[in-house]
């Protein structure tokens, strides 16, 4: 049992880290957004549209651009609702941290891993993960469908312009599967908890 609370305790110590690492970059996103929304020219003016190789990427679609003149103007703009999916990407680590934190609790004091609402305190976190994957990629779709009513798409047809497209067909169902796992995993927790509550109770 021992064992089991150091090693917990030294995975909260790294969660902890990440979840404060997480909650500050968030909060840095989402000043980086208001700025540059606020204060586009400050963004703008550091942006040499004839001397740069651009690439805008789309969920799952990348063009790959010679130069930055389907940005002009708008390059600010872009950037600031780019950090909407990375903001909520960020702030669901920070929270899925939290619950993970929470579920370690027990075992930090040195408790059994089969305590009492551990099992649900698991399925909380399964409910983060899988919303936060969700969240995520709806908060992409806005920002692709924001970034594409700011360009001029006539431009993407004009091979001056466009040097490659790139289509990426895999769907990221990485947040549906680890969901599962965890929900798997905290039925299995909720059998190992009652049967210690009738080891327990024998006792």
């Amino acid at each position: 049992m021992e064992k089991i609370r150091k090693t917990a305790k030294g995975i909260d110590i790294f969660l902890k880290v990440m979840q404060s690492v997480s909650a500050v970059f968030a909060v840095l996103c989402f000043g980086l957004m208001v700025l540059s929304f606020a204060v586009p020219d400050l963004l703008n003016g550091g942006y040499a549209s004839d001397t740069i190789h651009s690439t805008l990427e789309l969920d799952n679609v990348t063009v790959n651009l010679k130069a930055g003149e389907v940005f002009e103007g708008v390059f600010s703009k872009i950037i600031g609702i780019n950090c909407i999916p990375l903001i909520v990407e960020l702030a669901a680590a920070a929270v899925g941290c939290y619950s993970a934190r929470k579920l370690l609790a027990p075992m930090k004091e040195g408790e059994s891993p089969f305590t009492a609402g551990t099992h649900k305190n698991m399925a909380v976190l399964g409910w983060v993960v899988l919303a936060g994957g969700l969240l995520t990629s709806f908060a992409k779709q806005i920002a692709m469908n924001l970034t594409l009513g700011m360009v001029d798409l006539s431009q993407f047809f004009n091979t001056e312009l466009v040097e490659s497209v790139s289509v990426d067909y895999t769907l990221n169902l990485s947040p549906v599967i680890a969901a599962l796992v965890i929900f798997l995993l905290a039925w299995i927790f909720k059998y190992g908890e009652d049967l210690q509550k009738e080891s327990d109770e024998t006792l």
